[in-house]
């Protein structure tokens, strides 16, 4: 296998890495589906207040794999914020809304800075649209820029809830691509039961984070 991952070249990963995947979706979705069924019930109601139908969970649309899939997160936005971008037909890119002031909503903007935002892609992962761990997902327009600049993290290996950068946030000098390029590489020079090791290190390393609420 190349190491190369500037080379666009699909990565062989071991079954062990997909069963792994529906065992840990599985065990997280049991485990927190009272935060789940709190979060809705929450989201619903203050989009109620809002004068809006509740929509508590948002669909985008992100890569995995060189391919489109609907990506799932709590819905974080004031409903005016999507509509008039709908409206005037605009792209609507989650992570930039998100680092701008007043587009969240109060439960939204406190569930962001703990990640429990992204709790609804442990279904992407037990259907297997995403991994539970792999480089993060992005929108088509960043897709096609990263393309652009030679990098196939998100065109070669499946997406995942928890990434190599994320297990990192906060730490001076770490590079989001290196990182990245760094899972991938270990992915295709190593053992299926290392792989596994090494994703349950970076899950331990991401929720740490989550615990820090260091999320942005």
């Amino acid at each position: 296998m190349p190491k190369n991952t500037n080379i666009c070249q699909i990565v062989e990963v071991p079954k062990a890495k997909r069963v792994f995947d529906i065992l840990v979706s599985t065990i997280f979705i049991i485990i927190t589906s009272p935060i789940f069924i709190l979060l809705i019930l929450a989201l619903s109601v203050e989009h109620l207040f809002q004068g809006s139908l509740p929509r508590p969970i948002y669909i985008d649309k992100r890569i995995s794999l060189g391919q489109p899939f609907n990506f799932l997160k709590f819905n974080i936005f004031k409903p005016r914020v999507i509509k008039n971008l709908k409206n005037n037909g605009d792209f609507i890119d989650t992570k930039k809304l998100e680092w701008q002031g007043g587009n969240l909503t109060f439960i939204g903007f406190i569930i962001q800075k703990s990640y429990l935002d992204e709790l609804p892609q442990l279904f992407n992962v037990l259907v297997g649209d995403m991994s539970a761990v792999g480089p993060r997902p992005v929108n088509l327009r960043v897709y096609k820029r990263n393309l652009d600049n030679s990098d196939y993290t998100k065109a070669i290996i499946k997406t995942g809830l928890a990434g190599p950068y994320q297990s990192h946030k906060g730490e001076a000098g770490v590079n989001q691509r290196q990182k990245e390029e760094e899972y991938i590489n270990y992915v295709q020079n190593h053992r299926a039961s290392q792989i596994i090791i090494n994703d349950i290190k970076l899950m331990i390393g991401t929720l740490i984070i989550v615990f820090k609420a260091k999320g942005y």
